[in-house]
């Protein structure tokens, strides 16, 4: 009950909270103190009543956790309240069985009046609260007159009969409260996206380096034919000529795309028209801070023009090189609506006779550059989006 009070809070708390009619205020405060009132009333009856952990229960917790999923990808807030408030008698029938549920039977009812309460679409909403109030009356009525008397009677209190069974189904039912909240909040809305437009921004240079400039040249452009946006710039040091530029390329795939796509047979990080790779390794490179990176190194020539490449991929935001990791961001990023997309981010500069002179130019510039390198790794953020829902 404590999960469903901390996780669920939010829906819980949108019963008074905006509520803009005062009536329905106070008629949902009242449905509430009055079950709580009932079941206070009930408590002698508990010393007497068998009470055990239920599978029902869980069942029923876990296709109410479906349906709040559901309303939240919705944004249907009506479902969403009836799911929550529904859990309340889901909880007691897990946590004390049917014999307990059938003794609060009609207190647990009667705090189901809250849910039309919140229904705008229903014309009379008053006659609701009418209605829970003859109940109440006519169910106080009937208790004093008619005395309950409790199905089965125990020796023994019942407290003597506690163990460790009822930890396994109030761990299911705990995970299960906790998981509903963040499976509503990040997985994919259910409508597909009707137009998309990724915009992809070249930062600024900064620190010794100007730019981005338009590349002058494609000789070199690698192949992402398939990606959602590309971007190609060049970046200069401040105090030298453009033979010793930076060239940046990245490709981007969109969020409801996955990681594989980025690998395809088609794409490559050259034009191997052009290009012939001469080696390829792994390096590790200084980000500064105390910080680095393992990135992917390429040796090209083409004729008489060396260069070297840099490069590396990210899934939602997380740079690797590594298909293992890439997996597992993929998994997570697929599930969630608020994830980033995937691509491939590439740096290379030219050399005249080894690589280290290109390692160094390289090292310079993404050692004040990798931060704002990053940008090009959520550029849904900032674009432009239409969804089927026409918002």
């Amino acid at each position: 009950m404590a999960a469903w009070l901390l996780f669920f809070w939010p829906t819980l708390s949108s019963f008074f909270i905006g509520q803009k009619l005062a009536w329905i205020f106070y008629s949902t405060l009242g449905i509430i103190a009055g079950s709580l009132y009932l079941i206070y009333e009930k408590r002698n009856l508990f010393a007497k009543t068998f009470y055990v952990s239920s599978q029902l229960g869980l069942v029923a917790i876990f296709l109410l956790s479906i349906g709040f999923i559901m309303g939240d990808i919705s944004h249907i807030q009506y479902v969403k309240l009836s799911a929550v408030t529904c859990m309340l008698p889901a909880i007691v029938m897990t946590a004390f069985g049917p014999m307990v549920v059938r003794e609060l039977f009609f207190p647990l009812i009667f705090l189901m009046f809250v849910i039309p309460l919140q229904d705008e679409s229903l014309a009379n909403r008053s006659v609701i609260a009418w209605i829970a109030l003859a109940s109440f009356i006519a169910y106080y009525l009937f208790t004093k007159i008619v005395k309950i008397k409790s199905a089965i009677v125990m020796e023994r209190p019942v407290w003597f009969y506690q163990n460790s069974r009822w930890l396994v189904p109030s761990a299911i039912a705990f995970s299960m409260l906790m998981a509903s909240p963040w499976l509503g909040e990040n997985i994919r809305t259910l409508y597909p996206e009707k137009a998309k437009l990724i915009s992809l921004r070249a930062p600024l240079g900064v620190k010794g380096w100007t730019g981005p400039f338009s590349v002058r040249t494609q000789s070199w452009a690698p192949i992402y034919s398939n990606a959602s946006s590309t971007l190609q710039a060049e970046y200069y040091p401040a105090a030298t000529g453009s033979q010793e530029s930076i060239y940046l390329y990245t490709a981007y795939y969109s969020s409801d795309r996955p990681f594989s796509e980025v690998l395809s047979p088609k794409n490559s990080v050259f034009n191997p028209g052009l290009w012939k790779q001469t080696s390829l390794g792994q390096t590790k490179i200084d980000l500064g801070n105390g910080e680095s990176m393992v990135v992917y190194e390429a040796v090209l020539i083409a004729g008489t023009a060396p260069r070297l490449v840099w490069y590396w991929y990210y899934v939602a935001g997380v740079n690797t090189i590594d298909n293992s990791v890439s997996n597992v961001m993929n998994a997570v990023r697929l599930i969630s609506k608020y994830a980033q997309g995937s691509g491939v981010i590439i740096l290379s500069a030219s050399f005249d006779t080894t690589p280290s002179e290109a390692t160094k130019r390289l090292q310079a510039f993404i050692k004040v550059m990798y931060g704002s390198l990053a940008e090009l790794k959520r550029p849904e953020a900032i674009s432009t989006q239409e969804s089927h829902a026409g918002t």
